[in-house]
């Protein structure tokens, strides 16, 4: 990939570009709910603590990680297009719960199409709203968010939101996955995407385009909060 000043490029192991990635990407449909449902039963079993970016297990985590972990597998046992459709389009459903600073709370489930690569995923659907509820309120910005299946396994953002959330200057929000062992692990969002953040960028943007600085992002005029 190309260096950060955009002078040379740089080689790393593919683990590094996309880390966290989804537990049950190497299965088909036959056998994806057999796997879920033996992770999630160590999920159940696992310890309460937390584990950074490193796999390191440690104390502590965002204060509402457990709410938000009930609140998106709820909304994927109910939200999920598949779940109030009844059409089966895919053996795994998801929700996502994704908290500002402010505390406001955004909820969503996945909405599949039968052309699933057009399906939209819940953190993706829920960015509109939290990047306009940001830009409305002066200081606010996105704290947390997970994604979690039907199953209560957590899942790291897919690819499309990662992108979206670090370029969208939502880097810095907490996000929470279980790892295979079963242990619920830590990161941010910018940390799941190729190291390509520009030194001293605390909101974790991206450094590929700077949206604001480039008249993409108007700054509010008052406060709607």
């Amino acid at each position: 990939m190309i260096s950060e000043d955009m002078s040379k490029v740089v080689t790393c192991p593919l683990s590094q570009l996309y880390s966290a990635p989804y537990a049950y990407g190497k299965l088909d449909r036959f056998n994806i709910k057999p796997f879920a449902l033996a992770l999630a039963a160590r999920v159940s079993a696992a310890s309460t603590g937390a584990g950074d970016s490193a796999g390191t297990i440690v104390d502590g985590g965002h204060p509402s990680c457990a709410e938000l972990c009930s609140a998106a597998r709820a909304a994927a046992a109910t939200l999920d297009s598949d779940m109030y459709s009844g059409a089966n389009l895919h053996p795994v459903c998801f929700g996502a719960a994704l908290e500002c600073s402010d505390g406001r709370l955004f909820v969503a489930g996945m909405l599949k199409g039968v052309e699933y690569g057009c399906t939209l995923d819940p953190v993706t659907a829920l960015l509109t709203q939290v990047v306009q509820h940001c830009a409305a309120c002066p200081g606010v910005r996105l704290a947390a968010l997970v994604m979690s299946d039907q199953f209560g396994v957590a899942h790291a953002p897919f690819a499309q939101a990662r992108a979206l959330l670090s370029e969208h200057r939502c880097g810095s929000a907490f996000v929470a996955y279980h790892g295979p062992d079963g242990r619920l692990y830590h990161t941010t969002a910018s940390a799941l995407i190729p190291p390509i953040t520009q030194p001293g960028d605390a909101a974790g943007h991206s450094g590929v385009l700077s949206f604001r600085h480039a008249g993409f992002v108007e700054s509010p005029a008052t406060s709607s909060c």
